[in-house]
C-alpha cells in the first residue's frame, strides 16, 4: 500500500478544490472558466449572508480572482443555463448534468414528507393550495413569492413563511418547480419542464447508480477520500451516539433553533477544529483531540 504524506495530501485536497495558485493568477474567467470550477468543486452553496458580496459568488472570486458576476448568473438562467438550484447539504448552485440524481430525493421527500412540511399540509386549505399554485404558474409563467398575496399572515423569519411561500418550495423541493432565476435574490419559480433544457438527463438513476455517482463525486471534488480498501461501499466505523448536538443557549435559540451544522474540521496539531453554524444565527468552534474522536467513532 502506497503511504503518501500529509504534506502531499494537503496538496491533492487544494489542488482539486482549485485553491493552489494565489488569486488571480489567471487570466480574467470565462464563462466556461466558471462553470469548469462549480464542476470541479461539485457545487457552490448559496447563501443570503451578503457583506462583501453574496458568499456564493466569492466562493468564485477566493479561486478565480476578478470576475464578471453577471457571467455566473447568466449560467443558472437563460439560454446558457448550465447550472440549476438544487439540494445538498443546503441550496447549493450545481451542474445540470447532474439533475437526474436529485430525482430519488425528489421521491423519497414526496413520499415520505417531513413533520414540518406534514404539519403543514394538515392546517386548514393548505393541501388546495398546491394545485391552485402551480397552476397559476403554468398558466402565467414563472412568479416569485412576492407575486402571490400575502393576506393576513404577518412577516418573519425563514420557518414563519406565508402560505404561498410554503406551497412553492414544496413544489419546487418535490421537483414539480424549478428555479427560473433570481431578481434581487428573490427566487422565480416555474415549470420544471421549461427550466430544463431538453439536453439534460431525466432518467432517474437505480439504487447502486446513486451510490457511486455520490462517492465518486465526492472522491472527485475532495480529492482525498477514506473507505474500507476491500469494500470502498463500507463505512469501516462510526459512533454509536451523536458526537456533536444542540446544547449551549446560541445552539438552541435563533433564526432556526435547535440546530447545529459543521462547515470546515481542520486538524491542527492534533487536535480537530469543528467551525460550525449555530441556530443559523452565530458561528463557533468546538474542539476535540483527533485521537479521542478516533476511539469515540470505533468503540462508541
Amino acid at each position: 500500500m502506497t503511504v503518501y504524506s500529509t504534506a502531499a495530501l494537503r496538496a491533492v485536497a487544494l489542488r482539486t478544490q482549485g485553491l493552489h495558485a494565489a488569486n488571480g493568477a489567471e487570466s480574467k474567467p470565462t464563462r466556461d472558466v466558471l462553470y469548469e470550477t462549480v464542476n470541479q468543486i461539485g457545487c457552490v452553496q448559496i447563501d443570503t449572508i451578503s457583506v462583501v458580496a453574496r458568499s456564493h459568488y466569492l466562493t468564485l472570486w477566493s479561486r478565480l480572482g476578478n470576475y464578471a458576476p453577471t457571467d455566473f448568473d447568466a449560467l443558472q438562467s437563460g439560454t446558457d443555463r448550465r447550472l440549476f438550484e438544487g439540494w445538498q447539504h443546503a441550496a447549493c448552485y450545481i451542474p445540470l448534468a447532474e439533475y437526474c440524481y436529485q430525482m430519488p430525493h425528489q421521491r423519497n421527500l414526496r413520499e415520505h414528507s417531513s413533520n414540518w412540511y406534514a404539519r403543514w399540509l394538515n392546517e386548514t386549505h393548505h393541501t388546495e393550495m398546491l394545485p391552485l399554485v402551480l397552476e397559476r404558474i403554468r398558466r402565467e409563467g414563472a412568479l416569485k413569492v412576492s407575486d402571490f398575496e400575502r393576506g393576513d399572515h404577518p412577516a418573519g423569519v425563514w420557518w414563519n413563511w406565508r402560505p404561498a411561500k410554503v406551497a412553492l418550495e414544496y413544489l419546487y423541493a418535490f421537483g414539480d418547480l424549478m428555479v427560473a432565476g433570481r431578481v434581487k435574490f428573490q427566487r422565480i419559480y416555474d415549470l420544471t419542464g421549461r427550466v430544463l433544457p431538453e439536453w439534460v438527463d431525466t432518467r432517474e438513476p437505480t439504487p447502486e447508480e446513486r451510490d457511486r455517482f455520490w462517492i465518486e463525486r465526492g472522491a472527485k471534488a475532495l480529492g482525498v477520500f477514506l473507505l474500507d480498501l476491500d469494500d470502498p461501499g463500507r463505512v469501516i466505523h462510526r459512533p454509536k451516539d451523536f458526537i456533536f448536538e444542540p446544547q449551549e443557549l446560541w445552539e438552541l435559540r435563533g433564526d432556526v433553533p435547535n440546530v447545529v451544522f459543521s462547515c470546515a474540521n481542520p486538524v491542527v496539531n492534533g487536535v480537530v477544529h469543528v467551525y460550525y453554524g449555530a441556530a443559523d444565527h452565530v458561528i463557533g468552534l468546538a474542539t476535540c483531540p483527533l485521537n479521542d474522536l478516533l476511539d469515540t467513532a470505533r468503540f462508541g
